[in-house]
C-alpha cells in the first residue's frame, strides 16, 4: 500500500519506481479512498515491460544531419540510435551495438557510444568491397543498467547504383544563308559526349533519298521542306 498525498484541490498523487525484480506483464493499479467512514475504489490495467524502444537510422557523415540509406564500397555508414524506456525517457547508460547482414559485421557487433549532444547512441562502419550488394538489414541492440533490453532495425542498400545511360543523338540544322548543314551532339544523362563529329557521306544522292532533307539551293527547300529552313537528315 502506498499513501497518496493531497497535492492541490483534492488531487492526490504519489509514485512507484518499478524494480528489476518486479514481474513483467499485466498489472492492476487499485486506488482506495476513505472519507468520514465512506469508502470507494477504482482500478486501472497497466502493462509493465522490460523492453527498450530502439530507433536506428543511417547518415552520410559524423554530423548526423543528412540521412542516407545507399552506400558504396569505401563509404562510411554513420549510425544513430535513439534508445528510450517505454515512457520515452532516454537511456544514457548501458550498452548498445549494431550489426549489418551481408557484411563483415554480420556477426561481429560494432559498439555504439552515447552522445549527450545528440541525445542518442552513435557509431560508424566503412563498407568493404567484399560486402554483399543489395538490401541489407542493420539491427541495433541495447541493454540498460537495469537489464532492460531491446532492438530496432532499418534497411540499407549496399553497392554501386547505376543508371541506364541516354543514347547519344544528333541534331541536324540547315543554314539557308550559308547553305551549311550543322550537326549538334545531343547528350543526355549518362552518355559520353563526343569529341569529334564525322561526316560519312557528301554525295548529293544521299540527300535526294530523303525529300525532307533536300533543298533547292536557294535556302527555301522543296515543297516538303520546313519554312524555317531546318531539315531532317539521317543519323550517321
Amino acid at each position: 500500500m502506498i499513501a497518496l498525498a493531497n497535492t492541490a484541490g483534492g488531487a492526490y498523487s504519489s509514485q512507484y519506481a518499478i524494480l528489476s525484480t518486479d514481474p513483467t506483464g499485466a498489472w492492476v493499479l487499485v486506488v482506495h479512498a476513505t472519507l468520514n467512514g465512506q469508502t470507494a475504489s477504482t482500478q486501472e490495467a497497466l502493462t509493465v515491460s522490460n523492453s527498450l524502444k530502439v530507433a536506428a537510422s543511417t547518415y552520410s557523415d559524423s554530423t548526423y544531419s543528412t540521412p542516407q540509406s545507399n552506400f558504396s564500397p569505401g563509404q562510411a555508414m554513420f549510425v544513430k540510435a535513439v534508445i528510450t524506456l517505454q515512457d520515452g525517457t532516454s537511456v544514457t547508460t548501458g550498452t548498445a551495438t549494431f550489426m549489418i547482414t551481408g557484411t563483415s559485421v554480420s556477426v561481429t557487433p560494432v559498439v555504439l557510444t552515447f552522445s549527450s549532444t545528440l541525445n542518442a547512441w552513435t557509431g560508424s562502419y566503412t563498407v568493404l568491397q567484399s560486402d554483399q550488394s543489395g538490401n541489407q538489414v542493420l539491427t541495433t541492440t541495447a541493454t540498460d543498467f537495469m537489464g532492460n533490453a531491446g532492438s530496432g532495425s532499418t534497411t540499407v542498400m549496399i553497392g554501386i547504383t547505376t543508371t541506364t545511360p541516354t543514347p547519344l543523338e544528333a541534331g541536324v540544322t540547315f543554314n539557308p544563308t550559308t547553305h551549311d548543314i550543322q550537326v549538334n551532339a545531343i547528350c543526355g544523362a549518362g552518355c559520353v559526349a563526343p569529341t569529334t563529329v564525322t561526316q560519312t557521306s557528301t554525295a548529293a544522292a544521299s540527300a535526294s533519298q530523303n525529300d525532307e532533307g533536300h533543298g533547292d539551293g536557294d535556302g527555301h527547300g522543296d515543297d516538303k521542306a520546313m519554312d524555317t529552313g531546318t531539315a531532317k537528315g539521317t543519323k550517321g
